[in-house]
């Protein structure tokens, strides 16, 4: 007996009786009209005319529509996003990846729970991907649909339950940078005296190479300024990821004091990873810097006294602030 209805609610299939009224989902247990359910499997699975490959010219400006959504979701201008990605539908109805840019327009990146009209999009998605796409889908929409059928008390419980993890293992990969740090503190101070030592040497070698017109003293006094500058920028770089890694550390210990709600609470802690992995990699000042300067416009954008006042006590901050 083949099937013949698919579940508008977890889109399972199963067959029906035509002269039945009303059919129940035998995966979920939800009951929905059977002319809906009979309805839903034919449109899912009549995909004639539906699909369509791009080439050429027009593939790049599809994939060039898929780009502009995605820099628009991750910009929060969904309005923005869902018109790009409607232009990308309009060019190949036949790729899932418009529909669900659009769904995760719809659902302001799959934050808002009580969204319907997302749905139809997503149905559209499903009935032109393939067997391995559905299962993408279908891992991309499974944690979103989940929390959608929680009640608010569930939800809040679980946005506290997630913060917690994230915050734990911010707190873990600050100590075990900590221990990465302590090393690499005492080797930046032997490295500092050790540079003293070696610049002074290379002075003497050069002047006595000088005064005494001995060619082999110059070149090993110049070879030895020449490391003794390349030691000097190392234990620079050292000394500005102690500066970063400290302001790291106090900024997440006084984030308890700022009173944020979850969603602040949550973009600062992305900010604190995103900086303490800049650190851990040891990237350059610019790029660190930015991360610092995108968390300081942020925290000046939320208003609160504390957090604002926590960074003009700050050195490393008070400049970006005065900018």
């Amino acid at each position: 007996m083949e099937n013949n209805a698919r579940c508008p609610k977890c889109n399972g299939e199963f067959y029906v009786d035509f002269n039945g009224a009303a059919s129940e989902c035998p995966h979920c247990g939800a009951t929905t009209e059977t002319i809906k359910v009979r309805k839903y499997y034919s449109a899912f699975h009549d995909k004639a005319g539906v699909r369509r490959d791009v080439h050429g010219q027009d593939y790049f400006k599809f994939d060039e529509y898929l780009r502009i959504g995605a820099h628009y979701l991750e910009s929060d201008e969904f309005e923005k996003a869902k018109d790009s990605y409607s232009a990308a539908v309009k060019m190949n109805p036949g790729d899932y990846r418009a529909y669900m840019g659009i769904v995760a327009a719809e659902t302001k990146n799959y934050t808002d729970l009580k969204n319907q009209t997302h749905k139809a999009f997503l149905q559209r998605a499903l009935a032109v991907a393939n067997e391995e796409q559905k299962k993408h889908i279908a891992d991309i929409y499974r944690i979103y649909n989940a929390k959608a059928e929680m009640t608010d008390e569930e939800y809040s419980e679980y946005l506290s339950e997630k913060q917690k993890d994230f915050k734990s293992r911010i707190k873990k990969a600050i100590i075990g940078l900590a221990r990465v740090n302590d090393t690499t503190q005492k080797r930046a101070k032997v490295c500092f005296v050790f540079t003293w030592v070696m610049a002074a040497v290379g002075v003497i070698m050069l002047v006595l190479g000088i005064i005494f017109s001995m060619l082999p003293f110059m070149l090993l006094g110049l070879l030895l300024g020449g490391g003794s500058y390349a030691t000097t920028i190392a234990w620079t770089k050292q000394r500005y990821n102690d500066r970063m890694y400290n302001f790291l550390v106090e900024l997440f210990n006084a984030l308890k004091d700022f009173g944020y709600g979850y969603a602040q609470t949550e973009k600062m802690l992305e900010l604190m990873s995103a900086l303490l992995l800049s650190i851990k990699n040891g990237d350059p000042h610019t790029t660190t810097d930015g991360i610092v300067q995108e968390l300081v416009e942020y925290v000046e954008g939320t208003k609160s006294k504390q957090a604002i006042a926590f960074l003009k006590r700050q050195k490393l901050t008070t400049k970006l602030m005065a900018e």
